[in-house]
């Protein structure tokens, strides 16, 4: 029931986006002006101390990550084309609420971390003379992810040894009850669909669909980005918000894992069937260096949870 219920709203989600997409034919005549392409060296931390007070590790404690990418542009008279691909390294770790508590908390989520490598890819059309910026864009993306889940991945270890650096922080004990050690492969594929027609102001459409070991869900979105200064394409700062919905199927990090089963968290935290978020976020480039700024809010994750929010910041090198 849960797969067909997924699998209708993806296709209704996706339906607008295909419908009224208009990607541009390869056909017909264009004056090429030939591909450029351009590296970048993303890296990014998140936690939820960036924007709440001291003394919070709860739910999705925090996250980090380094990302290479490669991009290609082609772009003739009548439309520019971006080919991406990339590889990311992402580590995660989540606590519950009560991260002194060295028993196992039904009301609450268990500990859990996660150490994946993601291999990524997606093309951009964008039809419109060079002369303008991003008119209409459509944005195809996929991805393949492997890692482990678990104590292997080093999430508890690197928790606990910040702790041990900071006065404030206490000892987490909670590790013992980490969700059992399992593969990671996951697969993944979205859209993001922009409907402007000014350069400076987009409002977008977007799905994504993930399925695997560690996540299986749909989220649908929508969202909106303002370019606020400008000197150059090399040379801006960028603000966008975000609100969308994800219906989920199965999350390990809440549940264990699909291949080496946990029956202590199976059945026993129950994740919720729709999660809520909406996100504010700030970009800015200045030649070679980029920098990022986010605030993310979700609702309840789990029955009985709460909703809970954290920050990411990051900085990204061009050559």
């Amino acid at each position: 029931m849960l797969f067909r219920f997924t699998q209708a709203l993806f296709y209704c989600c996706l339906l607008p986006v295909l419908a009224l997409a208009q990607v541009p034919g390869h056909g017909g005549k264009s004056k090429e002006m030939g591909p450029t392409t351009e590296r970048s060296l993303r890296a990014w931390a998140a936690n939820d101390v960036f924007i709440l007070p001291v003394r919070t590790d709860q739910y999705y404690t925090a996250g980090a990550g380094f990302e290479y990418s490669n991009i290609r542009r082609e772009r003739s008279e009548i439309q520019s084309i971006t080919h991406r691909r990339s590889w990311l390294v992402e580590q995660a770790t989540f606590t519950p609420r009560d991260i002194l508590s060295t028993d196992l908390l039904p009301n609450d989520r268990p500990f859990a971390s996660y150490l994946t490598v993601d291999r990524g890819q997606s093309t951009t059309n964008s039809p419109g003379s060079v002369s303008t910026d991003h008119p209409g864009e459509l944005t195809t993306d996929w991805g393949l992810t492997a890692g482990v889940l678990g104590k292997y991945s080093g999430g508890g270890k690197l928790q606990t040894v910040f702790h041990n650096m900071v006065d404030f922080a206490d000892e987490l004990p909670g590790w013992s009850n980490e969700v059992k050690p399992d593969l990671i492969l996951n697969a993944r594929y979205g859209l993001d669909k922009d409907w402007s027609v000014h350069p400076r102001y987009a409002l977008r459409t977007y799905a994504k669909a993930r399925a695997g070991t560690l996540f299986t869900d749909l989220t649908t979105g929508v969202g909106a980005d303002f370019l606020v200064g400008s000197v150059t394409n090399l040379r801006h700062v960028k603000l966008g918000v975000r609100g969308d919905v994800r219906a989920v199927g199965w999350n390990a990090t809440l549940s264990g894992g699909l291949l080496n089963r946990d029956e202590r968290f199976r059945g026993v935290v129950r994740p919720a069937r729709l999660v809520g978020a909406w996100s504010f976020l700030a970009t800015a480039r200045w030649g070679r260096v980029g920098l990022e700024a986010s605030v993310v809010q979700l609702t309840r994750e789990f029955r009985g949870g709460k909703n809970h929010a954290y920050g990411v910041i990051g900085a990204r090198w061009y050559w």
